[in-house]
């Protein structure tokens, strides 16, 4: 068993956090989702991110593109979350974190969209 704390940051641990959802439940809310995309990017789980990203957004590069595992993130911040609730259809999350450059640690901040389809949240696109 995985007693190690799960790196979305939400201080659990990773076998009572995100490894449910990277093993096949449904993300309930658009945090569920931020969070479990944000530690299958540290545990390399290119799978998960490909089958949560919007269908109409999958390309051949995109799946190409989470073959590098060189960008590690770091320290998840949640910053302002609109909509996204199991009851909602749609919602956006602010967020920021750290990853490593040749320059060293880096910030970079974002607003993700995100989409239900059926009882799936879908990461979409940043704005």
């Amino acid at each position: 068993m995985n007693q190690s704390h799960c790196p979305c940051g939400s201080k659990k641990q990773y076998n009572s956090c995100c490894q449910k959802f990277h093993n096949g439940d449904s993300c309930l809310t658009t945090v569920d989702l931020l969070r479990a995309r944000f530690s299958a990017f540290i545990k390399h789980e290119k799978n998960f991110l490909v089958n949560t990203h919007h269908p109409f957004y999958v390309t051949p590069q995109l799946i190409s593109n989470l073959e590098d595992t060189s960008f590690v993130p770091s320290n998840l911040k949640i910053i302002k979350v609109n909509q996204g609730l199991a009851s909602d259809t749609e919602g956006c999350i602010t967020y920021s974190f750290d990853y490593l450059t040749e320059n060293g640690k880096e910030s970079y901040q974002t607003t993700s969209l995100y989409s239900k389809i059926g009882d799936q949240w879908f990461y979409v696109k940043d704005t």
